[in-house]
């Protein structure tokens, strides 16, 4: 039989191998490089840890390679797990935007992500650049997202400290932060904020903002 190829050898001999190599070859590599991502996604999907609850990192740069697991770990340490369902405390979702980001289609992308995250409601506490911080105010969707400080901050702070939202202080400079530098992150432009959850909220879901107002204070704290 001819195809477009060329004449088929017969099925199974060393010759038809050579020949499906030969034109098949690209179309081979393409299918197995699919089919690895796919058992990988699987397998990552399944064995992938779970947590209580995120923090997310929305700065001008990356926690140092190397450090933002320990900074995870210690965090972690602030998460009870009274229900014994045996999450690994707490995850970190950085959204990096690199100093200078020229490709705007890519910025727009990482903003696109940092506003998914605030309607995720297993992201409680949230690290801003100050910047990133300004444009989440700025937009109208988002009044109220932030619990106002009074009601999780439990140490005092200036005043200067303080990122008022419509007269009420809704987030705390990070500057001086003895656990950020512990971890080598630099705190100069850095606000934290805990998220607002207004709806009536299940007894889960009071443990893991009691959590993460323990977290807030004790990265807050110099």
């Amino acid at each position: 039989m001819a195809e477009k190829y060329g004449e088929v050898p017969k099925r199974f001999t060393r010759k038809w191998w050579e020949y499906f190599w030969d034109y098949y070859k690209v179309h081979t590599i393409v299918i197995l490089l699919i089919l690895v991502s796919v058992i990988y996604t699987v397998h990552h999907f399944i064995t992938a840890p779970e947590y209580e609850f995120n923090i997310a990192y929305s700065a001008e740069s990356n926690i140092p390679q190397g450090e933002e697991e320990l900074f995870r770990q210690k965090l972690s340490q602030f998460v009870t797990d009274s229900d014994g369902d045996g999450k690994d405390g707490v995850a970190i979702i950085q959204n990096s935007f690199i100093s200078g980001m020229e490709d705007a289609q890519m910025e727009r992308m990482m903003i696109t992500r940092m506003q998914l995250e605030m309607t995720d409601e297993d992201t409680i506490v949230y690290i801003f650049s100050e910047d990133k911080l300004e444009y989440m105010i700025d937009s109208p969707e988002m009044e109220g997202a932030f619990l106002p400080v009074n009601q999780w901050l439990s140490i005092d702070v200036d005043d200067e400290k303080l990122y008022m939202c419509n007269g009420n202080a809704c987030a705390v400079r990070l500057n001086g932060s003895k656990m950020l530098e512990n971890y080598n992150i630099n705190s100069d432009n850095l606000y934290i904020g805990v998220r607002n959850h207004s709806e009536e909220l299940s007894d889960e879901m009071k443990e893991k903002i009691a959590d993460a107002k323990r977290i807030a204070n004790a990265i807050v704290e110099y």
